[in-house]
Parts: C-alpha cells; sequence; structure tokens
C-alpha cells in the first residue's frame, strides 16, 4: 500500500475501532499516537481539524490525502511506521474475532456460535 493510502485508511480504521465497546486499549492509544504525531507537523488549524474529524464528520478520504500529501507526512517515516502499526493492530483485532474450530458429535438440540450471544434455550 503506497503511504498516502496507508496512513489515512489507519485513520478511518482507527476511527472506526474506536468507537467500538471491544476495542483493545493498546489501539485506541496507537490511533491517538498517529493523530498526534501528524497534528504536531500540521500548521494550519483547519488541517488539524480535518484530522481531528475524520470518522466522525463528513470529510473525505480525498481531502485527508490531500492534507497529507500537501504538508508531505507521507514522506515521514515515523508517521508511516505509525500508521502502519494502527492497520496491523486493527487488522490482528479483526481476524481474532469471529474464528471458530468447531466439532460436534452426536445429537445437538441446541448450538451458538459467535461473539457476544444471548440466547434462551428451551426443550
Amino acid at each position: 500500500m503506497e503511504p498516502i493510502s496507508l496512513i489515512v485508511a489507519a485513520l478511518v480504521a482507527g476511527a472506526t475501532a474506536a468507537t467500538q465497546e471491544t476495542v483493545k486499549t493498546v489501539i485506541s492509544d496507537s490511533y491517538q499516537g498517529l493523530k498526534s504525531l501528524i497534528k504536531n507537523k500540521l500548521s494550519k488549524d483547519d488541517d488539524i481539524e480535518a484530522i481531528e474529524s475524520v470518522g466522525i464528520t463528513n470529510y473525505s478520504k480525498d481531502s485527508v490525502a490531500k492534507i497529507i500529501n500537501e504538508n508531505k507526512l507521507h514522506e515521514l517515516p515515523e508517521i508511516i511506521e505509525s500508521a502502519k502499526y494502527v492497520v496491523e493492530l486493527i487488522k490482528n483485532e479483526s481476524s481474532m474475532q469471529g474464528v471458530y474450530n468447531t466439532h460436534i458429535q452426536g445429537e445437538i438440540k441446541g448450538f451458538v456460535q459467535g461473539n457476544n450471544n444471548t440466547v434462551t434455550l428451551n426443550f
């Protein structure tokens, strides 16, 4: 993934993950760290507001990508590494959810598989 897309993807994914109850503290902290790195490199208040608002308002990925490109943030190794880290954490969290290895033998009267299920079985 090229650097601008990577940074935008990390910002969008981080904003999305940060709104979920199941997100781990490390993902949220890493995402906030990425945003801080980026905001510290920006000089325009509008650009800072745009980065701060990713996932909250209607700032498009294209407008965020433009800010990243104009400020040459995609050329800074610490921002690229931070974005990679956020994306990798979110990938790992997502891949751990919804993975089941089930082997059933015999008669089944009730079976539930998933995350955070609430089920009432009456036999």
